[in-house]
């Protein structure tokens, strides 16, 4: 526990010249014991206070970092699951039309979205979690984007197999990872 000495030391203070101040005004300039018990009651409530709020304080830094990082692993897992099923679509879509396939919109379009939620969530991170941020700039939304660019593209070749892509070892590796990061700095949170 954490004691800031100062807002003791004034509130002892002030509540000294207060009590001074009071018995100056009065007829007895006796201390008597009742004034000074509520002297030193007073004084320990102001002590009190001071550390409810402060531990209030705390588990409230802690709850909003750990809403954060909830909102954040949900926006991750979604973006890498709709990734996911772009591709099945896009191939789904070659082995329908040839090489020269479209680019499923609808699918696409869905990607983006999860791309930009995950992306909000992550700017709150860097608020309320900065630590978990730096040391994890390999799950920004645009660094694992990046190595999901490649594998859509890769489907418009004309040697492509879906059995030659790496596309699922570097999915299970981001998910795999990104699960224990977060699973890991949830745990040291709560």
């Amino acid at each position: 526990m954490k004691i800031d000495i100062t807002n003791i030391i004034v509130a002892l203070l002030l509540a000294i010249v207060g009590y001074y101040f009071g018995a100056s005004h009065s007829n007895l300039l006796v201390f008597d014991i009742f004034p000074t018990l509520g002297l030193i009651v007073s004084v320990c409530t102001l002590f009190i206070a001071q550390e409810a709020l402060s531990t209030w304080k705390n588990q409230f830094k802690h709850q909003e970092q750990y809403k954060s990082l909830v909102n954040a692993e949900k926006c991750f897992w979604s973006y890498c699951i709709s990734e996911e099923e772009l591709r099945a679509e896009c191939i789904k879509n070659r082995s329908e039309h040839g090489v020269s396939f479209e680019l499923p919109m609808q699918y696409s379009d869905a990607v983006n979205r999860k791309k930009f939620q995950y992306q909000q969530a992550w700017d709150e991170l860097t608020i309320t979690c900065a630590d978990f941020v730096k040391n994890n700039t390999w799950l920004t939304p645009d660094a694992i984007s990046k190595g999901y660019i490649p594998e859509i593209v890769q489907i418009h070749d004309d040697d492509f197999t879906p059995q030659k892509s790496n596309f699922y070892k570097m999915h299970g590796a981001n998910l795999t990872s990104g699960k224990k990061v977060f699973h890991d700095y949830r745990a040291q949170l709560t």
